[in-house]
């Protein structure tokens, strides 16, 4: 077995927040429902000063060393909020990241599967010995769009940066070559017809496409790893998370095809293989792409008694749709590196400003302004001076600019 996985991880939220309860009281909804069905408590916002090539090189930077740069040779961004029709934003992150001339760069877009797409790709790259030794780097990174308020989905939205050193020291998380399963079929759940514009047209049928993924990527696994089908075959699992709330129904359906039945059973199991996982995403919210990696990055940090080469069985899921079954052994200094990079993103999660409802939906109306070609000055003086307060002499790069939809960013 090739010995390919993560490297190194980071992860950055931005720097806002809306509580959620305070949500559904504006809403006039069940803060109850919200906190122990959907699981969702806090979700990440962006200001007008970042997009995604800000989050994206934001997430990246400080995880790199000059050593790292110069060794990577593969940059990938996975994306649904891809700002240019042509230009990817992995160009611009490119740039800003400092990253080698003979990088080969590009930006995958396939829903919510594009980042375990992205893993992969990355690991055949590798394994196929054309690499010259070089490593990839993979940049999940999504913003919601402003979608119809006053309905559930407005609960289930986020944003967020989650960037991947991946190479032949997996010292994070190792890739379990050979162990895939994958189902695509075609349904119309979710699209993005325009930039700024985002439509769940069906949530039934997508949580339907979604449970349907799983039970057949899942089967397909079980073909090349026909142990999977005992349930203590993985010590851990992750679910893609367009809301922490939808794992509890994909585990118990994981365990009813593994054979284990009963609603105590498996509400012990979720809450010993599954629970830790969503730590982080009930705090930041959907990030698409980079879901199943934040959902890793819980674990790792959160889970008790973890061990190096615990087995973690994941599922990703992309609308459209792609699902694919896939799993990873815990790396040799995965507990390290959590803790280094959990007291990171728990200083910046302590960090973020909470806006309330209001200026959350003026925020939300500027930035779809901004998005349908409205040029763009930084207004140092927007939410109580928050870019100079808290950007200034943090070295991360924001927008300061767009004229005539040319954009221009500098680092503070």
């Amino acid at each position: 077995m090739n010995n390919i996985g993560i490297e190194k991880i980071s992860i950055y939220p931005s720097s806002l927040a809306l509580d959620l309860s305070e949500l559904a009281q504006a809403r006039g909804g069940d803060s109850r429902y919200i906190q122990e069905s959907l699981l969702v408590m806090r979700r990440s916002l962006v200001p007008l000063w970042e997009d995604a090539v800000t989050l994206a090189v934001n997430s990246a930077k400080d995880m790199l060393n000059d050593t790292d740069r110069a060794e990577i040779g593969l940059f990938i961004v996975a994306t649904e909020s891809g700002l240019d029709q042509e230009k990817a934003v992995s160009t611009w992150a490119h740039r800003y990241l400092e990253l080698p001339s003979t990088c080969r760069v590009f930006e995958l877009k396939s829903a919510c599967h594009a980042g375990a797409a992205g893993l992969k790709m990355a690991e055949s790259w590798i394994s196929s010995g054309l690499n010259r030794g070089k490593k990839a780097l993979l940049v999940n990174v999504d913003i919601s769009n402003n979608m119809t308020r006053h309905g559930k989905m407005e609960y289930s939205l986020g944003a967020g940066a989650i960037a991947l050193l991946i190479s032949e020291q997996p010292d994070f998380a190792v890739i379990e070559t050979g162990k895939s399963g994958i189902h695509t079929h075609e349904v119309t759940d979710v699209i993005r017809p325009l930039p700024w514009k985002e439509i769940a047209f069906d949530v039934e049928a997508s949580l339907f496409s979604y449970m349907d993924g799983l039970e057949s990527s899942f089967e397909e696994y079980c073909r090349q790893a026909p142990g999977a089908g005992d349930a203590a075959y993985f010590d851990h699992n992750i679910y893609h998370v367009p809301f922490p709330g939808i794992s509890k129904q994909a585990h118990k359906l994981l365990l009813e095809l593994q054979g284990e039945f009963g609603k105590e059973k498996s509400a012990a199991s979720f809450e010993q293989k599954v629970m830790p996982s969503l730590y982080y995403p009930r705090q930041i919210g959907a990030t698409y792409c980079g879901s199943i990696f934040l959902s890793l990055f819980s674990l790792i940090v959160k889970a008790p008694q973890l061990r190096q080469g615990d087995r973690i069985g994941i599922y990703s899921y992309g609308s459209g749709s792609c699902a694919e079954y896939f799993s990873l052994l815990v790396g040799t200094r995965a507990l390290e590196i959590g803790q280094q990079q959990g007291a990171m993103l728990d200083a910046l999660l302590g960090q973020r400003k909470i806006l309330d409802v209001t200026a959350y939906e003026q925020l939300e109306d500027a930035r779809s302004a901004q998005m349908q070609g409205q040029d763009y000055r930084l207004d140092r003086d927007s939410l109580q001076d928050w870019c100079a307060r808290h950007y200034s002499g943090s070295g991360r790069l924001i927008l300061e600019s767009i004229d005539k939809h040319l954009r221009s960013y500098r680092h503070v």
